[in-house]
């Protein structure tokens, strides 16, 4: 069974020896999906697919799923996980479309904490997709759109 194409390898002891015996290091920056969560496991599907087409739009990317409550793994899990395999970036981007209690306080304190355990590591902790103005226009013309929809 061949592993997830973006999977990360196991990184060697040291850079230089893995360059040395021709092994390619494991890659040095993460992007992590964060998202709610559901007790519904088909509530993940659209993160699956983003995360089908950012792939699709660079496929050496090292890009993950993480979940704030009710689904694995959590962002503590994915992160740890991501660190144990020589990853020292971690770009985190929440997938929450509003600016509720979850992205005000919920995902800050899940970040310091991440912060505290790995202080070596770089957290990139990104606005929330709902604070983008390209996603805000997105959502403006899909409710257009279906005004004119007949």
């Amino acid at each position: 069974m061949n592993p997830p194409r973006n999977a990360i390898p196991k990184e060697p002891p040291c850079a230089r020896a893995a360059v040395e015996h021709g092994a390619q290091p494991a890659p040095r920056a993460a992007l992590v999906f964060l998202a709610h969560g559901s007790r519904d496991p088909l509530w993940s599907g659209f993160l699956d697919a983003v995360i089908e087409r950012a792939l699709a739009q660079n496929s050496e990317a090292c890009i993950r799923k993480a979940f704030l409550e009710s689904m694995a793994p959590s962002l503590l899990d994915e992160v740890d996980a991501l660190t144990a395999q020589g990853v020292c970036r971690v770009v985190i981007v929440p997938l929450f479309l509003g600016s509720g209690r979850h992205v005000r306080e919920d995902v800050p304190a899940v970040v310091a904490a991440l912060r505290a355990r790995h202080p070596s590591l770089e957290i990139d902790l990104r606005a929330s997709a709902g604070e983008d103005p390209a996603v805000l226009d997105l959502l403006a013309r899909l409710g257009l759109e279906a005004l004119g929809a007949r």
